[in-house]
């Protein structure tokens, strides 16, 4: 026994159990304590699972990515554009002066957004199908990072359930448009 400040204890019995501290394998029937489990020998990790294949994550936030994009794509230009998006044409193809009179009154919040698709159909063309693919491409990352966050949060399986039931919800696709 020993004495800290006033107080004596002491050590409490060893224990004769080998699992009381350290958990140890068992060996096979027969076999002296001299023997090593082949597991122990070996220098590689074993194979992993098919689910750890690390290219496995690519895969599983492209493909909601992808379907994403077909479902967006699917009629696209079909039909005509309806009032918010005559609207974003009319901004997209006003004159210099009548942009800038109408962000300062009026559409200011969205400000940004009509100047990237004013540039976007610059390159492009203001055609109904120009005019929503940014749209779909916006929902297509979208359902990647849904599945993306699936899988950081509970693994592949999750993440490509997330991403797919995204991507798969009829007001994600109209919305992709």
């Amino acid at each position: 026994s020993r004495c800290t400040h006033g107080r004596t204890w002491t050590m409490p019995p060893k224990s004769s159990d080998p699992t009381a501290l350290i958990p140890r394998q068992a060996l096979p029937a027969g076999a002296g304590a001299d023997v090593v489990p082949d597991t122990l020998l070996r220098e590689e990790p074993p194979p992993p699972e098919p689910l750890a294949a690390p290219w496995l994550t690519t895969v599983v936030w492209c493909v909601p990515t992808l379907l994403m994009g077909a479902l967006g794509l699917i009629n696209i230009a079909t039909p005509g554009l309806w009032e918010d998006e005559l609207a974003t044409w009319g901004m997209v193809t006003a004159p210099w002066p009548d942009f800038w009179r109408v962000l300062s009154h009026i559409d200011a919040a969205i400000g940004p957004y009509y100047l990237l698709l004013r540039l976007w159909t610059a390159i492009v063309g203001d055609s109904d199908v120009m005019l929503r693919l940014p749209s779909v491409v916006a929902m297509a990352v979208a359902a990647g990072m849904a599945a993306c966050l699936g899988i950081r949060l509970s693994g592949r399986r999750v993440g490509l359930v997330a991403g797919i039931l995204f991507a798969t919800l009829p007001m994600t696709s109209r919305y992709a448009q």
